[in-house]
């Protein structure tokens, strides 16, 4: 990713290989069949993401003596999120088969 122009203050205009976009949607690359296509205007809340990877590794960090079942129920909250990033991004506005669910019970 480049940064090309400043479009005002705090904002800026970036360039990025349409792969490099995939990954931030959490795809291994823009061909992807479930991946959605990039449009002009298209907005991607990229601090969604990477808030809850912050939080969690802060929570981590701060406390030493996390329980392993603490740290499973962070993750699966973070997956739950990405689930709705995805569902939003594909048109629907219902979290159907939420990836959380597939772990239930495991821990």
């Amino acid at each position: 990713m480049k940064i090309i122009a400043q479009a005002k203050e705090h904002y800026y205009l970036v360039e990025a290989h349409e792969n490099e976009l995939a990954n931030l949607l959490k795809f291994y690359y823009a061909g992807q069949e479930s991946c959605p296509k990039f449009e002009i205007g298209m907005e991607i809340k990229v601090s969604e993401i990477y808030l809850a990877i912050y939080n969690l590794a802060w929570k981590v960090d701060k406390t030493s003596s996390h329980s392993l079942c603490q740290i499973s129920k962070e993750l699966k909250n973070l997956a739950s999120s990405l689930d709705v990033i995805d569902n939003r991004l594909s048109g629907n506005e219902e979290t159907v088969g939420s990836i959380s669910g597939k772990f239930k019970n495991k821990v």
